[in-house]
């Protein structure tokens, strides 16, 4: 057994490139549309991508020459994804003398992050890298010299890791890396718990599952005591073996070698479950990122993208499909933006988030970005409706969602917002954060529709952008006494919105008319990222 994880470790991965196909036979919700490639390197080669805080973390290998000939070296690229669909190499990390790997075979190495340090599980140790300066990684650690790391993930502060042994080793993140001492008890048949050797970690609140050959499921609610108490079966009655898992949400997500779809465990239940997608065509998936409700994999066998809908993640509903001519090594998604890793190469896609916003919609990025927050969300028959217009109570909640305001109390204000409204926690958290008010007499009007203007107030209160107050205006449409006047100049200065603006100016402002579920997403997505 420890042979087939070793030679699951030493994978060889070959440079690729890749074509759009459009996909016929089944739904298609506007198609993943190919932008661009960005090259990591001369002999370099990706395994393993991780996407953090506006950064995509790429892990592999690079070529280097040394006294006695070319080896390949463990090495970290860092992408800027401030323009997602153009990543822009901002630094890395590239050793000559530590993490030398064997001959050109680049393992698969999964990432974990923990603060402003990346862990990256290599053949013989794990590296700890400083990414608080994304321009100039270093390396600050190496843990487990040696010890050929499998599973690795953090839980807490401590990061737990597997080795080909089959012992467990602890570190503690926050106290310089200190090794911990831990207890692993077996609660069960400690030969058939033990023969479970996890490729990855995902702990889920006080659950470890060790996933790979074999599945274990381990109970760490007495940390530093790790009871490992059963390994989970697949429906043939065999020990259930999962390959290229992804955590998401309540559900790992994983591929079946054997079976058409995906395997999927429920976290909470500890129980496992065959998905079978329909209109699949046999195809194998592997490979996962998640996106919203969007599920992203590829097709082992077809060479295919695939998105289904997730919004049940037992009962999945292919999208669509379009052809690359190789796998993937690995997968994620950035507000969107589908990024596939292939040897030497980043490829990203564009992809449609709902049947109505496609991929050239003009507020595409604001509402992919609001959605990924779960500040927004859609609508179960897989539309967003951007065009729908907004109410008072509705903005509130999004204003609260964005800005991560307190909403675990409320209180009376308004005569008109009742503690049964389901807005009275959001109503109450923006008008104590002094962003919106009510209309006076005791009302908020929270079915009233909202107002361009309107939400354009609570983010020049929001910024404490100084007011101005010209005496010629940027639109026609408003009169120098209206009561916004002075916000939408603001605003305008500030560079929040132009005279022109698609989807939301056309040299005219068009005052009292409601908000749209679009343009409130743009409107927020803008007052988040700029300073």
């Amino acid at each position: 057994m420890k042979s087939k994880i070793v030679a699951l470790l030493l994978i060889l991965f070959i440079t690729f490139s890749f074509t759009l196909v459009a996909a016929k036979g089944v739904q298609i919700q506007s198609p993943a549309e190919k932008i661009g490639s960005v090259k990591l390197g001369e002999k370099a080669s990706g395994t393993s991508l991780l996407i953090s805080d506006g950064y995509l973390y790429v892990f592999g290998g690079k070529m280097k020459k040394t006294d006695v000939g070319e080896y390949m070296f463990h090495a970290l690229w860092i992408f800027s994804l401030k323009n997602p669909a153009e990543p822009e190499f901002v630094g890395g990390w590239f050793p000559e003398n530590l993490g030398q790997l064997v001959g050109s075979d680049v393992g698969w190495t999964p990432l974990a992050k923990y603060k402003n340090f990346i862990l990256a599980r290599g053949t013989s140790n794990i590296s700890v890298i400083d990414v608080s300066n994304p321009k100039s990684p270093k390396l600050i650690k190496t843990l487990m010299e040696g010890g050929a790391p499998l599973g690795i993930g953090v839980y807490s502060h401590y990061l737990l890791a597997y080795d080909v042994m089959g012992d467990m080793h602890c570190f503690d993140l926050a106290d310089n890396f200190k090794s911990v001492n831990i207890e692993v008890k077996y609660e069960g048949d400690e030969e058939e718990l033990r023969e479970s050797m996890p490729l990855e970690f995902f702990i889920k609140g006080d659950k470890l599952f060790g996933v790979g050959t074999g599945t274990a499921v381990a109970d760490l609610s007495s940390f530093p005591v790790i009871k490992v108490k059963k390994v989970l079966k697949d429906e043939n009655g065999d020990p259930l073996d999962l390959e290229s898992a992804k955590l998401f949400g309540d559900f790992i997500v994983g591929s079946m070698s054997y079976r058409r779809g995906y395997g999927a465990i429920d976290t909470r239940t500890e129980t496992y479950y065959p998905v079978e997608v329909k209109d699949l065509q046999n195809a194998t998936l592997h490979k996962f990122a998640k996106e919203g409700r969007t599920l992203y994999a590829v097709g082992n066998n077809k060479k295919e993208l695939y998105a289904m809908d997730a919004l049940d993640i037992l009962h999945p509903k292919l999208l669509w499909k379009t052809k690359i001519s190789e796998e993937a090594n690995d997968i994620g998604v950035y507000m969107g933006y589908i990024y596939l890793l292939s040897g030497n190469l980043i490829i990203a896609y564009n992809s449609a988030p709902f049947e109505d916003v496609p991929t050239d919609y003009w507020a595409v990025n604001a509402i992919k970005y609001m959605v990924s927050k779960n500040i927004i969300s859609g609508y179960p028959d897989g539309t967003f409706k951007p065009d729908k217009i907004v109410t008072r109570a509705e903005y509130a909640k999004m204003l609260a969602l964005s800005l991560n305001l307190n909403v675990s109390k409320g209180r009376d204000i308004y005569t008109d917002v009742p503690s049964s409204h389901w807005a009275y926690k959001y109503i109450t958290a923006v008008t104590d954060a002094k962003l919106m008010k009510g209309y006076g007499h005791g009302k908020f009007g929270p079915n009233d529709t909202v107002k361009k203007e309107e939400i354009i107030t609570t983010i020049v209160r929001l910024k404490h952008w100084e007011i101005i107050n010209p005496e010629t205006g940027t639109f026609p449409d408003v009169p120098k006494k209206y009561w916004a006047y002075p916000y939408i100049e603001t605003a305008v200065k500030n560079g929040l919105i132009k005279k022109v603006d698609r989807g939301l100016t056309d040299g005219k402002f068009h005052i009292k008319v409601g908000a749209t579920r679009a343009q409130t997403a743009e409107l927020l997505y803008r007052a988040i990222n700029k300073k």
